[in-house]
């Protein structure tokens, strides 16, 4: 059964977030900041850098919202993405409730996939003595972590660069 209801509210809700919030986020706090922030007092600095890291929230939210119900309408049920993000207290926990299907796909097609394969060649009766490996033999049980931490990287680098106006 199709929930026309809660499809249209998300599809509005969406259309809100991105039109009305987002656009006014970015037109009055950030615009004129960040094309020519030495014009402008620290204070509107900080306060365009708040700002557009909401309409980063708001507008990705939003489209996401969107699809979502979109999805809805078509018989599709997608899960949630966010869980209010900005409402975490590490960044650990911050990445988790900022893009949930995105975490979702790393976890189940790149980091389990690196562990399974670290498990198998440890358990595997034709690898080589692990002393004869020397320091690269821990290379493959950090392969997840070292992955993660690439992925936490680039996220930042990325969000600071936007940030930036780079």
């Amino acid at each position: 059964r199709i929930e026309v209801e809660a499809a249209v509210w998300l599809v509005l809700r969406g259309l809100a977030k991105k039109v009305v919030v987002a656009s006014y986020l970015a037109t009055a706090l950030g615009d004129d900041v960040f094309a020519d922030p030495g014009a402008h007092s620290s204070l509107e600095v900080l306060v365009a850098i708040y700002a557009y890291a909401a309409q980063l929230y708001v507008d990705f939210s939003g489209y996401t919202d969107i699809a979502i119900g979109v999805a809805l309408l078509l018989g599709f049920t997608l899960p949630e993405n966010f869980d209010g993000p900005y409402t975490a207290r590490t960044v650990t926990e911050f990445w988790s409730r900022w893009h949930i299907t995105l975490t979702r796909w790393f976890r189940d097609f790149v980091f389990m996939p690196l562990a399974r394969r670290s498990r198998a060649s440890r358990h595997s009766a034709t690898s080589q003595p692990r002393g004869a490996l020397g320091p690269a033999a821990a290379l493959p049980e950090h392969a997840a972590l070292r992955a993660r931490a690439l992925c936490r990287a680039i996220a930042t680098a990325q969000a600071a660069l936007n940030v930036l106006g780079a």
